[in-house]
């Protein structure tokens, strides 16, 4: 979508004039934009197709439930609104910059934080999306089955429908059900922002860490540290930090490839078989393929 295109759909969309839209870096499935008004600067991203307005409003949703804990900082909605051809998220506009050290490990220390706090169940209150893919959330008490029949194995059937793996690459879901309660003491379920890489944080120019782009529900806090340490990890403050809040947990080092295969399951189905050898290894290294 050409941003020259949005200036009016857009000034009738916040129902006030538009003095510039110019495209900004965003992600690889929605189209981004710093959005100039009469009334101030706001961030759109634009995202197109049948699912268009589920997705970004779950992403709305979600933006709220982290933001509600008021432990780490969310943009605030701007709105939410049709536009030709998909439909637009509206957030306020907050200027980054690099985070330094002490940020890091206050933003971890945050994070650990947010997930002291104990949710109800594991799920969420409605289904969410990551990327245009969907997350059925479903409330459920028991963690190894939620995770394994509502995250890993959809990821897995739709690699297989596309050819993208075998029917051996993956043992059955009751196998990965023993092995996640083979591999897990008791887990609380914690608010996650449920895709947390580099791309899906920032630091504000006052220092503040803020959460973007997340994909909610409640689940084992570890999941959130097995996307930040999957490509690259994030610097060693951010987990001195949140293990200064929470320590880590006997056999963390084992459950985190088991939760980073959700995550290369969700990249092999979005952009192809450059990440079928890493679904391949850990299959094989935790469940003996």
């Amino acid at each position: 979508m050409d941003a020259a295109q949005l200036n009016g759909p857009v000034a009738e969309a916040l129902g006030y004039p538009v003095k510039a839209i110019r495209r900004v870096s965003g992600g690889d499935i929605a189209q981004a934009f710093r959005v100039e008004t009469t009334k101030g600067t706001c961030f759109l991203k634009v995202l197109e197709g049948t699912n268009a307005r589920q997705a970004l409003e779950a992403e709305k949703d979600g933006l709220l439930a982290l933001g509600r804990s008021g432990i780490i900082r969310t943009p605030e909605i701007v709105g939410l609104h049709p536009l030709e051809g998909g439909w637009g998220l509206f957030l306020e506009f907050i200027p980054s910059r690099q985070g330094s050290a002490a940020e890091f490990r206050d933003f971890g220390r945050r994070l650990a934080a947010l997930h002291s706090e104990e949710a109800a169940a594991f799920g969420w209150e409605r289904n969410t999306y990551i990327g245009p893919l969907l997350q059925e959330n479903g409330p459920q008490q028991n963690w190894a089955r939620f995770y394994t029949h509502k995250r890993l194995m959809p990821q897995y059937h739709s690699a297989l429908a596309q050819g993208l793996l075998g029917t051996g690459d993956l043992p059955g879901p009751e196998h990965v059900v023993r092995w996640l309660e083979g591999h897990t003491a008791e887990v609380r379920p914690s608010l996650l922002h449920g895709d947390l890489w580099a791309g899906n944080f920032l630091f504000s120019e006052q220092g503040d860490a803020v959460l973007i782009d997340p994909a909610v529900y409640a689940g084992h806090s570890e999941v959130d540290l097995a996307m930040t340490r999957l490509f690259g990890g994030f610097p060693p403050d951010f987990y001195q930090g949140y293990h200064e809040v929470l320590p880590a947990q006997p056999g963390l080092e084992e459950r985190l490839p088991a939760y980073q295969l959700y995550y290369l399951l969700v990249h092999l189905n979005l952009f192809g078989g450059a990440y079928r050898e890493g679904v391949r290894q850990i299959g094989s290294r935790l469940f003996g393929l």
